[in-house]
């Protein structure tokens, strides 16, 4: 087995990945990280996992933004359309490096919405993993800004601006604004506001796996909804619970043995008995 730092180009931007190699790939799979703060609290449990993949001889490659870790590039220039040609590039790559004809998407939270939009765009991916998915890309926005803001007020007493007039100054696809660090531009809210993958399935049918990481192992309305949207649209979709802590919002070191468990009997049930065959 080989665990070791790739670099690949895309539209002139150098970008970094660590790629995880079995002696013989029978799947491949490519990582999508979370957004900003998400990301760095989710790393551990990224790498776990995909360490744990390898051994069972899942190939995996985790990557890096353009904009963020190791590549090259500004936040602030992302876009959904950015992500989304980075995950394709990265696919690209994993494929050639493991020798498979073609490759599968991990995503967790942003990393999986957009995964997801990969898997609709492409319509040909051989398995899919959505780890505590955002569903709707506005939702999702309007619940970090809410923390923001918040924080904000913690700290300064009072918040500087307003929800309202945050949003309303992001009509402007020029506009940045700070979020904790992050520099986000209109455009990127732009083109994540009117995302809603209930209504947006159709074209991915591969087997797809749910995982809603809580405290609890009732599934949430929205993942529920989300598998409907699935089953309705044709795809071969399994919500699956896992009680642990909520890696992306977490300081400390987190261990999630039951998510990589779960993900991994998942993978190996579609991998083994020929649903994905060497792919």
């Amino acid at each position: 087995m080989a665990e070791r730092q790739v670099t690949f180009d895309i539209d002139g931007v150098r970008m970094y990945g660590m790629i995880h190699l079995p002696d013989s790939a029978r799947a491949g799979l490519v990582f999508c990280h979370p957004f900003a703060e998400e990301r760095k609290s989710a790393y551990r449990a990224m790498v776990s996992a995909a360490r744990a993949f390898v051994d069972a001889g899942i190939a995996v490659l985790r990557f890096d933004y353009r904009g963020c870790g190791e590549s090259e590039g500004e936040f602030e220039d992302a876009t959904v359309s950015t992500r989304l040609a980075d995950i394709e590039r990265a696919m690209e790559l994993l494929k050639q490096e493991a020798g498979l004809d073609r490759v599968g998407l991990l995503g967790l939270r942003l990393g999986a919405l957009f995964a997801a939009q990969v898997a609709e765009k492409r319509g040909d991916l051989p398995m899919l993993v959505l780890w505590e998915p955002a569903t709707n890309g506005k939702s999702y926005f309007m619940a970090d800004l809410r923390k923001k803001l918040i924080k904000e007020m913690m700290t300064a007493g009072k918040g500087s601006v307003k929800r309202e007039e945050v949003i309303e100054s992001l009509k402007d696809p020029a506009t940045i604004i700070d979020f904790d660090g992050y520099s986000v531009s209109g455009q990127m809210y732009g083109e994540l506001e009117p995302i809603d993958l209930l209504e947006q399935l159709g074209r991915h049918k591969a087997p797809t796996l749910i995982v809603q990481i809580s405290h609890n192992a009732k599934i949430s309305k929205p993942l529920e909804r989300l598998d409907e949207a699935y089953r309705a649209a044709g795809a071969d979709v399994q919500v699956v619970p896992v009680v642990e802590p909520p890696v992306w919002n977490r300081i400390d070191l987190v261990e999630c043995p039951a998510l990589t468990g779960e993900t991994l009997k998942w993978i190996e049930g579609k991998v083994g008995n020929g649903t994905s065959g060497r792919v």
